[in-house]
């Protein structure tokens, strides 16, 4: 074998595995909910989410709240890790945003809740690990209506203003830690590295602040344990050796 033919094999290995490590950085096992009407379902192969978490195999959860023991299906469709969720929550309607694209599907409906009311989500049946929790919250008037979300001892504030409109803004963060705060307005709140333990549920809930909660869906994404990754790491490092030696 050359010394070309080695470093062209040996580059195109750390690429596999670099890409690798960076699939591995997003996500051990991801649920994603899209709590929808019927007109903006998701199918098994939409693809929606942040660009970071982007996922397949969406559950489709239609009706009012509450309701109880739904079995998830994870990112590659299986059921078997027997996760479910029970949630709380008054009424579905749409934003208006269309439905021509995944992402569009996912933000078209929302689950609301009395006035002032909150919405609770537990999911039950989690591997032991960190999770973020990534929440889409965008309702049908961009009003600047208001509503914190609390996980794991943390709040978060999320108003609807003109600068959380999906179609022109895209996906827009909201950071606030007080109402109407910097960073309120946004169409998504997102949780990191919340600890969860096997046979303990992971819950979080959105609180009305100044009409009703809205919620379009949300992901629950495991992050992996550092050695998943680091030993790729290594790995690659060692091929790239190889190939800068020869």
């Amino acid at each position: 074998m050359t010394t070309t033919t080695t470093k062209s094999v040996a580059s195109s290995l750390v690429a596999i595995l670099s890409a690798t490590v960076l699939s591995n950085t997003v996500h051990a096992a991801t649920y994603s909910v899209n709590l929808n009407s019927g007109s903006s379902a998701l199918a098994a192969g939409d693809v929606a989410g942040l660009p970071l978490y982007a996922q397949p195999n969406y559950n489709n959860v239609s009706g009012n709240g509450p309701q109880n023991g739904i079995v998830l299906k994870d990112e590659t469709g299986s059921t078997t890790a027997g996760v479910t969720l029970n949630f709380t929550g008054t009424d579905l309607w749409n934003s208006g945003i269309g439905t021509g694209t995944a992402n569009q599907r996912l933000f078209q409906s929302y689950l609301d809740s009395t006035d002032n009311g909150i919405n609770t989500f537990t999911l039950n049946n989690l591997a032991t690990g960190l999770y973020n929790v990534v929440i889409y919250t965008l309702p049908d008037s961009l009003d600047g209506r208001d509503q914190s979300y609390t996980a794991n001892g943390s709040t978060l504030f999320v108003s609807s203003g003109a600068g959380a409109a999906f179609n022109t803004n895209g996906f827009v963060r909201a950071t606030a830690t007080t109402q109407d705060g910097a960073g309120a307005v946004g169409n998504y709140v997102q949780f990191d590295n919340i600890p969860v333990t096997a046979g303990t549920p992971l819950t979080f809930s959105g609180t009305a602040r100044n009409f009703r909660t809205f919620q379009n869906g949300f992901q629950v994404i495991q992050v992996p344990e550092p050695g998943t990754f680091a030993s790729l790491l290594v790995g690659a490092g060692l091929l790239l050796g190889l190939a800068r030696r020869r």
